[in-house]
């Protein structure tokens, strides 16, 4: 979480990081104060015992599920639109 905390800052994407969300952590992107997305690492998620992240959020996605076990990098790809942008 910390490697896309610091992406999105360097990019310049309007984001918050809790560091306490639900005894794990979470980023929310927003656009304009609007959700936009978000990225979750809590006992509760998927990937969450091998350190990976779940995402939701349709401009990652393209849809309104969740997708679990990404990495830092993957959700940067996701971001970009890469060719990989929501496969599992």
């Amino acid at each position: 979480m910390d490697k896309l905390d610091a992406a999105l800052t360097e990019m310049g994407i309007e984001h918050t990081y809790d560091h306490e969300y639900m005894d794990g952590t979470q980023i929310v992107v927003r656009e304009d104060g609007k959700y936009r997305w978000d990225a979750i690492c809590t006992p509760y998620s998927y990937g969450w015992k091998e350190g990976l992240l779940e995402v939701m959020g349709k401009p990652l996605l393209g849809q309104g599920g969740v997708m679990g076990y990404r990495t830092a990098e993957d959700v940067l790809r996701m971001l970009k639109g890469g060719k990989n942008h929501a496969e599992p």
